[in-house]
C-alpha cells in the first residue's frame, strides 16, 4: 500500500504555530538576508574583476610583440 500523495491529519485538527513575532524580528531578517547577498555579489564582481585583470596581465606578458 502506498501512502504518496496522501495527507494525514491527526485527529482531525490541523497544527498550527501562533508564535509571536516582533515587527522588528520581521524586518531585521529580510534586510540581514539582503545584506548578506549584496555582499557575496560584491566578492563575487570582485573576483570576476581581478580574474580578468590578471588574464589581461598574463595575455600582455605571454605577447610575443
Amino acid at each position: 500500500m502506498s501512502v504518496q500523495g496522501k495527507k494525514v491529519v491527526l485527529g482531525g485538527q490541523r497544527l498550527a504555530r501562533t508564535s509571536c513575532v516582533s515587527p522588528k524580528a520581521l524586518y531585521a531578517r529580510p534586510m540581514a538576508l539582503r545584506n548578506l547577498y549584496t555582499d557575496a555579489g560584491t566578492l563575487i564582481r570582485r573576483g570576476q574583476r581581478e580574474a580578468r585583470e590578471n588574464a589581461t596581465a598574463a595575455a600582455r606578458d605571454n605577447d610575443p610583440r
